[in-house]
């Protein structure tokens, strides 16, 4: 296990001078480290893919970065260089049936999975590889991703050190989860497991790039824009819509996990919370009331700012990356020690 040094002691930037602005629009999508490229086996009939990129041999800690639906490794590039800039070596994840972790719905663009049991596999697949199986880290997870990062703090809280979440999906915004895990059933049953829900579309990517005041993302055009930006160049990392299988998948495992109060509750790392005020991919209320079972969670509120927070406006993309800087710094082993007036 590597030994990592904390604060600035060896002149670390902070997340936020670590990336001057005016360099961002020129390496949008641009990583900089090595991919890790498992090929498809028995067990798991898809490649899976994964980006490690390091900070240097005095690496301040690990940052286990995990995307929400539909994202890749790429669409985390400026966050992630922000990130090893500031020292802290990076792994991320295309999650199977994302990115370059194989097309396993109906179609191109739909994201299909059976049970969410195949994204814990692939993590802990993809940690071995990096050699970080052992590693204590802090795991960063947007979305979907923060949904599975407090399920591996769960699962493996040995290896957890803090958890960062940003709009994590405590629950999807869709009707009552009854009423979405017996429709989905129901169209399973109809053959409909691979499928997008029947009254989707599947729009182009030129429709699907205008950029609307009223989209539910985000409020920068510019921050808008940079997914399509890559997939100018790579084309098939676009994922659009949840199979019916995966709408089911998700729900079971909402209704096992983040919704059951007694889980929740048996979390004790640090987590810092990062929720936008006007939400509307994920249950706004869920995410505050069973964010609050945790032991030891701090909730910051950007009012206005919506679903994708790393591509919001400047002022909330400053503050964010401060709140951070300063989380990762913290060593909270210290602190709980010196309220405990421990020497």
């Amino acid at each position: 296990m590597r030994e990592h040094l904390t604060g600035d002691r060896v002149g670390w930037p902070s997340l936020i001078s670590a990336l001057n602005p005016s360099e961002e629009t020129n390496l949008v999508g641009i990583l900089g480290g090595r991919d890790i490229l498992l090929p498809a086996n028995e067990d798991r009939p898809y490649p899976l893919r994964g980006h490690f990129w390091q900070a240097g041999a005095q690496a301040r800690g690990q940052v286990l970065i995990l995307p929400g639906f539909t994202e890749f490794c790429e669409k985390y590039a400026l966050f992630a260089r922000r990130l090893v800039g500031a020292g802290y070596d990076c792994l991320m994840i295309d999650w199977p049936g994302q990115g370059q972790s194989g097309q396993l719905g109906a179609h191109q663009l739909i994201v299909h999975l059976d049970h969410f049991s195949a994204y814990f596999s692939a993590l802990d697949e993809l940690l071995a590889a990096a050699g970080w199986q052992t590693e204590k880290l802090t795991v960063f997870g947007h979305s979907l991703g923060g949904h599975l990062a407090l399920n591996f703090a769960r699962r493996s809280p040995q290896f957890t050190d803090k958890v960062i979440l940003s709009a994590p999906m405590i629950l999807p915004k869709a009707p009552p989860v009854w009423i979405t895990r017996l429709l989905a059933s129901v169209l399973m049953l109809a053959g409909w497991r691979y499928e997008a829900l029947p009254f989707v579309s599947m729009p182009s990517i030129e429709e699907r790039r205008k950029f609307k005041l009223n989209n539910p993302l985000t409020r920068s055009s510019e921050g808008f824009d940079q997914q399509y930006q890559i997939f100018e160049t790579q084309p098939n990392l676009r994922r659009v819509h949840a199979s019916v299988g995966w709408i089911k998948a998700a729900f079971d495992s909402c209704a096992a996990t983040t919704l059951n109060t007694a889980w929740m509750g048996e979390i004790a790392v640090p987590v810092l919370a990062f929720l936008p005020g006007d939400e509307n991919i994920v249950d706004p209320a869920a995410s505050r009331r069973m964010l609050a079972v945790l032991s030891d969670c701090n909730i910051i509120a950007f009012a206005e700012a919506k679903h994708e927070l790393l591509s919001e406006l400047p002022e909330v993309k400053t503050r964010l990356f401060a709140e951070i800087d300063q989380f990762l710094k913290l060593d909270h082993n210290a602190a709980v020690t010196s309220a405990l007036g421990v020497d």
